[in-house]
């Protein structure tokens, strides 16, 4: 039997009382996914190739682009769609902060044309990448969310 989980973060979410443990199982079990995801794409870009530090959050952000789209393309293909792949693998996969922190560094060092490749390529490949995913999700599963 699943449970209802009320008034826990309700301002974040709205109304809680559609949300099930299972549902927050399968966030927190995204969510530890994505999160070991990053650090290893980070970490393998970091000791594997010549590439700039910035390198692993692109392509951690790039990945889970696709990813969102594919979830967002897949329409109503199930609960592990929204709390598991874009709460849970994709929140924790791609980071904002990461890449704020990537961007702000390259601007105390000076390193204009990096800030700009990193910036430029993150919008410039992320958005279509989301478009891509959308088209593979409707594709896969023929919905749209």
């Amino acid at each position: 039997m699943i449970y209802p989980v009320r008034h826990v973060l309700a301002w974040s979410v709205g109304t809680m009382s559609d949300v099930s443990l299972f549902e927050l199982g399968l966030i927190a079990g995204g969510g530890a996914l994505g999160a070991a995801s990053r650090y290893l794409i980070g970490a393998a870009l970091a000791r594997l190739t010549i590439w700039p530090g910035w390198a692993g959050v692109l392509l951690a952000n790039l990945l889970g682009c696709l990813m969102i789209g594919i979830a967002v393309g897949s329409g109503g293909a199930g609960p592990w769609t929204h709390a598991f792949l874009m709460t849970g693998l994709c929140g924790a996969l791609t980071t904002m902060s990461a890449l704020a922190l990537d961007l702000t560094v390259l601007l105390w060092i000076a390193a204009w044309r990096q800030f700009a490749w990193c910036l430029g390529l993150t919008l410039a490949i992320g958005i279509p990448l989301v478009r891509l995913g959308q088209a593979i999700g409707e594709t896969l599963w023929g919905g749209v969310a």
